[in-house]
């Protein structure tokens, strides 16, 4: 698939499930396996519990594909985007990943006990210490007054680049597209913006000069095959990093992302870029 207009067309819905389908088997034939015999699983809670709830978002995100539901696709991989950075950074900086993770999982929890003693009719009684002063401080200039920025304390951006930094040229150009191609057209569409609420109504002039309005709900097919490819790549992804934290070999696992080669072909980048 080059960067052309073509791009938008995206491979067949067919072709993109069963290349999904290639690697839900792929997890289950490997990787819950060796999971089974993780050493010291407790050091690798954080990218563990990262990779391994993606494959529900995965299922999930299948599912609604498959019939027909491509906005809702696009959704599901914005978190599942996330989780495959998140799981990347986590394993290349396990212990500040820990860290990182109960400063958030306090901060969180502070912020929930505040709002409950805001609502007593709720019925919840709060009596455990709130955070010192000097740490909420610290966790609210790290992840934001409503908790809403990343628990890695990174932007998204800075994520990327992480990760970036471990492929090479072809798959940076592959990341490059899915992130600013596949990720930004998903917050497109997933958002109520002149983007994508243009294709639920639309004005249409008529051959007499006058107009009519055209409403449109359901499902949105033409996305499903789009949205799909952005899901199988990062899945590819992700089940690349499962492999290497349960130490199972990724022979069996380049034969099947053989199956969906041919989901996301971008031209070779010019010479000097």
């Amino acid at each position: 698939m080059s960067l052309d207009s073509t791009a938008m067309d995206g491979p067949s819905l067919e072709k993109a499930s069963d290349a999904i389908h290639v690697l839900l088997n792929q997890y289950q034939d490997q990787v819950v396996p060796g999971l089974a015999y993780l050493q010291d699983p407790e050091q690798r809670i954080v990218e563990l519990a990262m990779a391994t709830r993606s494959v529900s978002l995965v299922e999930a995100a299948l599912t609604l594909a498959e019939d027909g539901f491509g906005r809702e696709t696009m959704m599901l991989n914005r978190p599942l985007f996330e989780l495959m950075l998140d799981a990347y950074w986590a394993s290349i900086d396990t212990e500040h990943a820990r860290e990182m993770f109960l400063s958030h999982a306090r901060y969180t929890q502070h912020l929930q006990k505040q709002t409950f003693r805001r609502y007593p009719e709720l019925g919840v009684d709060v009596h455990e210490e709130m955070l010192p002063p000097d740490e909420f401080e610290r966790s609210r200039k790290l992840f934001g007054r409503y908790a809403s920025r990343s628990w890695t304390g990174l932007s998204l951006s800075a994520r990327v680049e992480i990760f970036e930094q471990k492929l090479d040229v072809r798959n940076r150009r592959e990341l490059r597209f899915v992130f600013e191609i596949l990720h930004d057209l998903s917050n497109a569409e997933i958002h109520p913006s002149s983007w994508s609420l243009s294709r639920a109504l639309r004005v249409i002039p008529t051959d007499d000069g006058d107009r009519f309005l055209q409403i449109r709900s359901g499902p949105e097919p033409e996305l499903a095959s789009f949205a799909l490819t952005h899901t199988w790549w990062i899945f590819v992804r992700l089940l690349n990093g499962m492999h290497f934290l349960t130490e199972v070999s990724t022979d069996s696992l380049q034969a099947a992302v053989d199956v969906g080669s041919e989901l996301l072909e971008l031209d070779s980048p010019d010479e000097g870029t």
